[in-house]
Protein backbone atom coordinates (compact mmCIF):
# COMPACT_ATOMS: atom_id res chain seq x y z
CA UNK A 1 0.00 0.00 0.00
CA UNK A 2 1.33 3.04 -0.76
CA UNK A 3 1.75 6.57 -0.02
CA UNK A 4 1.29 9.98 -1.30
CA UNK A 5 2.77 12.82 0.67
CA UNK A 6 0.91 15.99 -0.29
CA UNK A 7 3.07 19.17 0.76
CA UNK A 8 2.05 23.06 0.83
CA UNK A 9 4.29 25.34 -0.91
CA UNK A 10 6.37 27.70 1.53
CA UNK A 11 5.59 30.75 2.38
CA UNK A 12 4.82 32.87 -1.07
CA UNK A 13 5.20 36.65 -0.99
CA UNK A 14 1.74 37.74 -0.49
CA UNK A 15 0.77 41.32 -1.34
CA UNK A 16 3.82 41.63 -3.17
CA UNK A 17 3.88 42.53 -7.18
CA UNK A 18 4.94 38.87 -7.77
CA UNK A 19 3.08 36.39 -5.17
CA UNK A 20 3.94 33.57 -6.78
CA UNK A 21 7.42 33.17 -5.79
CA UNK A 22 8.82 31.75 -2.54
CA UNK A 23 9.29 34.98 0.18
CA UNK A 24 12.69 34.44 2.39
CA UNK A 25 10.93 32.53 5.07
CA UNK A 26 9.39 30.17 2.19
CA UNK A 27 13.07 29.03 1.01
CA UNK A 28 13.81 28.77 5.41
CA UNK A 29 10.66 26.44 5.69
CA UNK A 30 11.92 24.79 2.22
CA UNK A 31 15.16 24.04 3.40
CA UNK A 32 13.83 23.00 7.25
CA UNK A 33 11.55 20.42 5.24
CA UNK A 34 14.70 19.04 3.45
CA UNK A 35 16.47 18.37 6.29
CA UNK A 36 13.73 16.59 7.71
CA UNK A 37 13.15 13.99 4.91
CA UNK A 38 17.09 13.62 5.07
CA UNK A 39 17.57 12.80 8.88
CA UNK A 40 14.04 10.56 8.97
CA UNK A 41 15.51 8.57 6.26
CA UNK A 42 12.36 9.63 3.86
CA UNK A 43 12.86 8.99 0.38
CA UNK A 44 10.43 9.61 -2.73
CA UNK A 45 9.98 6.61 -5.93
CA UNK A 46 9.04 9.94 -7.45
CA UNK A 47 8.32 13.99 -6.76
CA UNK A 48 5.66 15.64 -8.70
CA UNK A 49 4.51 19.76 -8.59
CA UNK A 50 2.71 21.89 -9.87
CA UNK A 51 3.66 24.30 -12.18
CA UNK A 52 3.09 27.56 -10.18
CA UNK A 53 6.66 29.11 -8.90
CA UNK A 54 6.23 28.79 -5.26
CA UNK A 55 5.27 25.13 -5.50
CA UNK A 56 8.55 24.07 -7.81
CA UNK A 57 10.73 26.47 -5.85
CA UNK A 58 9.50 24.43 -2.71
CA UNK A 59 10.06 21.10 -4.33
CA UNK A 60 13.40 22.16 -5.27
CA UNK A 61 14.88 24.00 -2.87
CA UNK A 62 13.33 20.90 -0.45
CA UNK A 63 14.58 18.02 -2.39
CA UNK A 64 18.13 19.52 -2.57
CA UNK A 65 18.48 20.15 1.18
CA UNK A 66 17.03 16.26 1.14
CA UNK A 67 20.38 15.61 -0.37
CA UNK A 68 22.51 17.98 1.27
CA UNK A 69 22.50 20.22 -1.78
CA UNK A 70 22.67 17.94 -4.62
CA UNK A 71 20.34 19.53 -6.94
CA UNK A 72 17.24 17.69 -8.26
CA UNK A 73 16.70 16.84 -11.97
CA UNK A 74 12.58 16.94 -11.51
CA UNK A 75 10.19 17.39 -10.06
CA UNK A 76 7.57 16.33 -12.40
CA UNK A 77 5.26 19.08 -13.48
CA UNK A 78 1.83 18.70 -13.56
CA UNK A 79 -0.47 21.33 -13.67
CA UNK A 80 -3.76 19.53 -12.65
CA UNK A 81 -2.28 19.99 -8.91
CA UNK A 82 -1.88 23.92 -9.52
CA UNK A 83 -3.90 26.15 -7.09
CA UNK A 84 -7.05 27.80 -8.15
CA UNK A 85 -6.55 30.90 -9.49
CA UNK A 86 -7.42 33.18 -6.44
CA UNK A 87 -6.76 36.43 -8.53
CA UNK A 88 -9.57 35.11 -10.95
CA UNK A 89 -12.25 33.90 -8.31
CA UNK A 90 -12.58 37.45 -7.01
CA UNK A 91 -12.41 39.47 -10.07
CA UNK A 92 -15.28 37.54 -10.96
CA UNK A 93 -17.14 37.06 -7.59
CA UNK A 94 -16.00 40.29 -5.90
CA UNK A 95 -18.04 43.26 -7.88
CA UNK A 96 -21.31 41.60 -7.55
CA UNK A 97 -20.93 40.67 -4.17
CA UNK A 98 -20.04 44.36 -3.21
CA UNK A 99 -23.39 45.45 -5.78
CA UNK A 100 -25.55 42.87 -3.68
CA UNK A 101 -23.74 44.21 -0.04
CA UNK A 102 -22.55 47.81 -0.78
CA UNK A 103 -21.50 47.93 3.24
CA UNK A 104 -18.50 45.89 1.77
CA UNK A 105 -17.37 48.42 -0.43
CA UNK A 106 -14.95 50.31 1.57
CA UNK A 107 -13.79 47.04 3.57
CA UNK A 108 -13.05 45.77 -0.04
CA UNK A 109 -10.50 48.45 -0.70
CA UNK A 110 -7.99 46.87 1.80
CA UNK A 111 -8.68 42.84 0.57
CA UNK A 112 -4.62 42.97 -0.25
CA UNK A 113 -3.85 44.95 2.24
CA UNK A 114 -4.65 43.11 5.77
CA UNK A 115 -4.44 39.63 6.26
CA UNK A 116 -7.76 39.40 8.28
CA UNK A 117 -9.44 41.26 5.68
CA UNK A 118 -8.71 39.13 3.20
CA UNK A 119 -9.41 36.04 4.85
CA UNK A 120 -12.79 37.96 5.65
CA UNK A 121 -13.95 38.57 2.47
CA UNK A 122 -12.02 35.97 0.43
CA UNK A 123 -14.38 33.60 2.89
CA UNK A 124 -17.47 34.79 1.49
CA UNK A 125 -15.83 34.89 -2.04
CA UNK A 126 -15.08 31.15 -2.07
CA UNK A 127 -18.42 30.35 -0.75
CA UNK A 128 -19.98 32.17 -3.92
CA UNK A 129 -17.53 30.23 -5.80
CA UNK A 130 -17.80 26.87 -4.64
CA UNK A 131 -22.09 27.12 -4.36
CA UNK A 132 -21.69 27.11 -8.60
CA UNK A 133 -24.31 29.75 -8.86
CA UNK A 134 -21.79 32.38 -9.10
CA UNK A 135 -20.05 30.82 -12.35
CA UNK A 136 -18.47 33.52 -14.82
CA UNK A 137 -17.88 32.18 -18.32
CA UNK A 138 -14.24 31.61 -19.46
CA UNK A 139 -13.27 31.20 -15.46
CA UNK A 140 -12.33 28.09 -13.82
CA UNK A 141 -15.88 26.66 -12.06
CA UNK A 142 -15.39 24.90 -8.67
CA UNK A 143 -16.25 21.63 -10.01
CA UNK A 144 -13.87 21.95 -12.98
CA UNK A 145 -10.80 22.43 -10.19
CA UNK A 146 -12.07 19.23 -7.86
CA UNK A 147 -12.01 17.27 -11.17
CA UNK A 148 -8.69 18.84 -12.45
CA UNK A 149 -6.77 17.65 -9.05
CA UNK A 150 -8.66 14.23 -9.44
CA UNK A 151 -6.94 13.49 -12.66
CA UNK A 152 -3.84 14.44 -11.55
CA UNK A 153 -3.94 11.91 -8.84
CA UNK A 154 -5.11 9.00 -10.85
CA UNK A 155 -1.99 9.93 -13.45
CA UNK A 156 0.23 9.91 -10.73
CA UNK A 157 -0.75 6.34 -9.18
CA UNK A 158 -1.06 5.16 -12.63
CA UNK A 159 2.44 6.09 -13.67
CA UNK A 160 4.44 4.88 -10.22
CA UNK A 161 1.68 2.06 -9.30
CA UNK A 162 -0.15 2.35 -5.94
CA UNK A 163 2.90 0.88 -3.99
CA UNK A 164 5.88 3.06 -2.79
CA UNK A 165 6.47 6.89 -1.49
CA UNK A 166 5.66 9.40 -3.97
CA UNK A 167 5.80 13.77 -3.45
CA UNK A 168 3.47 16.26 -4.88
CA UNK A 169 4.10 19.87 -4.02
CA UNK A 170 1.33 21.31 -4.46
CA UNK A 171 -1.36 24.53 -2.71
CA UNK A 172 -3.60 24.27 0.49
CA UNK A 173 -6.85 24.14 -2.02
CA UNK A 174 -5.44 21.07 -3.76
CA UNK A 175 -5.07 19.83 0.02
CA UNK A 176 -8.41 20.61 0.86
CA UNK A 177 -10.35 19.02 -1.80
CA UNK A 178 -8.55 15.36 -0.79
CA UNK A 179 -9.28 15.77 2.48
CA UNK A 180 -12.53 17.03 1.68
CA UNK A 181 -13.22 13.60 -0.53
CA UNK A 182 -11.21 11.62 1.85
CA UNK A 183 -13.14 11.88 5.22
CA UNK A 184 -16.41 13.56 3.38
CA UNK A 185 -16.34 17.02 5.21
CA UNK A 186 -19.12 19.49 4.35
CA UNK A 187 -17.92 22.13 2.48
CA UNK A 188 -18.07 24.35 5.42
CA UNK A 189 -15.91 22.51 7.62
CA UNK A 190 -13.84 22.08 4.60
CA UNK A 191 -13.12 25.69 4.29
CA UNK A 192 -12.70 25.95 7.93
CA UNK A 193 -9.85 23.07 7.84
CA UNK A 194 -8.30 24.86 5.06
CA UNK A 195 -7.23 27.95 6.49
CA UNK A 196 -5.49 25.54 8.87
CA UNK A 197 -3.03 24.41 6.69
CA UNK A 198 0.20 25.98 7.20
CA UNK A 199 2.95 26.67 4.23
CA UNK A 200 5.21 23.39 4.17
CA UNK A 201 2.62 21.14 6.14
CA UNK A 202 2.51 17.68 5.17
CA UNK A 203 -0.65 15.75 4.52
CA UNK A 204 -0.11 11.60 3.86
CA UNK A 205 -3.00 10.14 2.27
CA UNK A 206 -2.66 5.94 2.03
CA UNK A 207 -3.74 3.96 -1.80
CA UNK A 208 -6.12 1.68 -1.69
CA UNK A 209 -9.15 0.56 -4.21
CA UNK A 210 -11.64 2.32 -2.60
CA UNK A 211 -9.92 5.68 -3.05
CA UNK A 212 -7.41 7.37 -0.98
CA UNK A 213 -7.45 7.21 2.89
CA UNK A 214 -6.11 10.29 5.04
CA UNK A 215 -3.20 9.12 7.15
CA UNK A 216 -1.50 11.81 8.42
CA UNK A 217 -2.74 16.40 7.98
CA UNK A 218 -0.74 19.26 8.39
CA UNK A 219 2.07 18.03 9.91
CA UNK A 220 4.79 20.42 10.70
CA UNK A 221 6.88 18.89 13.12
CA UNK A 222 10.15 19.43 11.05
CA UNK A 223 9.32 23.45 11.28
CA UNK A 224 8.61 23.20 15.21
CA UNK A 225 11.71 21.07 15.80
CA UNK A 226 13.78 23.87 14.00
CA UNK A 227 12.70 26.42 17.33
CA UNK A 228 11.79 29.56 15.20
CA UNK A 229 8.25 30.06 15.57
CA UNK A 230 8.58 32.69 12.63
CA UNK A 231 8.77 29.67 10.47
CA UNK A 232 4.96 28.73 11.17
CA UNK A 233 2.77 30.60 8.59
CA UNK A 234 -0.88 30.23 6.59
CA UNK A 235 -0.32 32.40 3.75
Amino acid sequence: MGTLWFIRHGQACFGADEYDALSKTGYRQANALGRYFASAGIAFDAVYSGSMKRQTETARQAMAAASHGEPMAGPIILNEFNEYDFMAIIKSQLPAMVNEKPGLAEKSKNIFKDDATFVELFSIIFQRWISGTHDIPGAETFEAYKARIQQGVTRVIRDNGSGGNTAVFTSGGVIGVLVQRALNLSIDITMETGWQICNASISRFRIKEKGLVMAGFNSITHLEIEGKQDLITYR
